[in-house]
């Protein structure tokens, strides 16, 4: 009824639309981080095959990784234990994990979706050549609201923390090494 827009009005509604969602998954972020620090979400644990973790991980960031011309390669070792799980909330860790890395890696490299033993555990890593952590920064990276100063980072600060709560809720442990 309105009759059709003009290039910069459909600039403008784009741009909203943008915001909007940005927004919205910030709420949504915020909402989860609370749900998870309270310990009211519920995760639905099963003894799960790392390989079939990393598997479906590796499937769902196979096209974002691409995107920014980069190489996600997984690398499993054999015979490792099932590990309990809610695989949801994991895939959520390894996205949040692999997202960072390519917002960090140079068109062309690799990033290393990896799992092994460790300690008689098994520890699920996400390896990329990015400029690194610096040390002063390594314990509070997956802190609430926080980025690193100076980075081009525009995200809310909230992806490792809420990374953090999930692999807590569910026994783990969770680091950085640079």
């Amino acid at each position: 009824r309105i009759g059709p827009l003009k290039s910069q009005q459909t600039e403008l509604l784009l741009a909203a639309r943008e915001d909007s969602a940005l927004l919205l998954r910030r709420i949504n972020d915020l909402l989860d981080l609370a749900k998870l620090a309270s310990g009211r979400t519920a995760l639905s644990g099963r003894a799960m095959e790392p390989k079939d973790l990393v598997a479906a991980a590796s499937e769902d960031l196979q096209t974002l990784v691409e995107s920014r011309g980069s190489h996600l390669v997984t690398k499993i070792a054999p015979g490792l234990p099932k590990v309990m799980v809610d695989p949801r909330q994991i895939a959520h860790v390894f996205s949040n994990f692999v997202s960072n890395a390519v917002k960090h890696t140079k068109a062309g490299e690799e990033i290393v979706l990896r799992a092994r033993h460790l300690d008689g555990h098994v520890r699920f890593s996400v390896i990329d050549r990015g400029p690194g952590v610096p040390v002063q920064f390594q314990g509070k990276i997956f802190d609430r609201f926080f980025r690193i100063p100076g980075s081009d980072n525009t995200g809310a600060g909230l992806g490792l923390a809420i990374a953090k709560e999930i692999v807590l809720a569910q026994g783990g442990t969770i680091g950085v090494e640079s």
